[in-house]
């Protein structure tokens, strides 16, 4: 069982404990309106949602869109914003919000820490990258590495949909880029960070630019493996520069690292 699976598990049984969860009945409506979900019918799917759910079970829901089809699939990440946009409810976009860093609460061994930051999402975030590259499993699991980019993806499309640029996480995602180089587990970090920043294209702010100008540094090693010169050649091409030419801000310059 790979990691991101038994980490989703485990979620999932912290919560059953915490969280109310609604009759079997409604359980099977919640589950057939999502699947039958499209852009055709999501408006009459925002008003189904209003009838079949009470606001008392409206945290069991943001864990099951969460963990069960957001982390999963990344195509449906969209429709589940228009999902969240038509239904217009203040209380769902937190549940949401807070189920989206849910696994900091399973994975932090600090529970205070969790309780003390859950309603800050900034710093959960940084703490959840943390955590995350505690494992050297990304480097050979492929499923593990689709969990990131999933969640980067998801990350990135929230934030816009909150009215947050994504790029103001760049004080969790410079330490983290920085401990994945001196991990060699670049190639993961790459793709998850070009996720969180795919909804800014082709804008480029003051935080995504920090976050070009540290890939850049990377990017002139003479030890770069092919595929993360590769990834970083697409971020830059879809922002519409060139890493060659974007100038560095040397913070790797006393950084020992593992060749990825």
């Amino acid at each position: 069982m790979s990691l991101h699976i038994r980490t989703r598990l485990a979620a999932a049984d912290e919560r059953v404990t915490t969280i109310k969860i609604p009759p079997y009945e409604i359980r099977t409506k919640v589950f057939f309106m999502i699947y039958n979900m499209s852009t055709d019918n999501i408006e009459a799917k925002g008003f189904e949602f209003y009838e079949v759910l009470m606001e008392q079970y409206y945290p069991w829901f943001a864990q099951y869109m969460v963990m069960q089809r957001v982390c999963i699939d990344p195509n449906f990440h969209d429709i589940c914003l228009m999902f969240l946009h038509k239904v217009n409810s203040p209380v769902l976009d937190m549940e949401i919000r807070k189920a989206t860093y849910a696994n900091c609460k399973v994975i932090l061994t600090l529970r205070a820490t969790y309780e003390r930051y859950k309603n800050n999402f900034q710093v959960l975030f940084c703490l959840f990258m943390q955590i995350l590259l505690r494992s050297d499993i990304i480097k050979s699991c492929s499923g593990e590495r689709t969990l990131l980019k999933n969640i980067g993806s998801w990350f990135g499309k929230s934030a816009i949909q909150w009215n947050q640029d994504p790029s103001t996480y760049v004080d969790g995602l410079i330490p983290l880029i920085v401990k994945a180089y001196q991990k060699g587990l670049m190639l993961a970090v790459v793709q998850f960070i070009s996720k969180i920043l795919e909804p800014c294209q082709p804008i480029i702010s003051v935080g995504t630019m920090e976050i070009l100008s540290l890939l850049a540094e990377i990017y002139t090693k003479p030890d770069l493996q092919l595929s993360l010169e590769y990834n970083i050649e697409v971020l830059f091409r879809d922002f519409g520069v060139d890493a060659k030419h974007t100038k560095t801000n040397y913070l790797l310059k006393d950084v020992k690292h593992e060749v990825a």
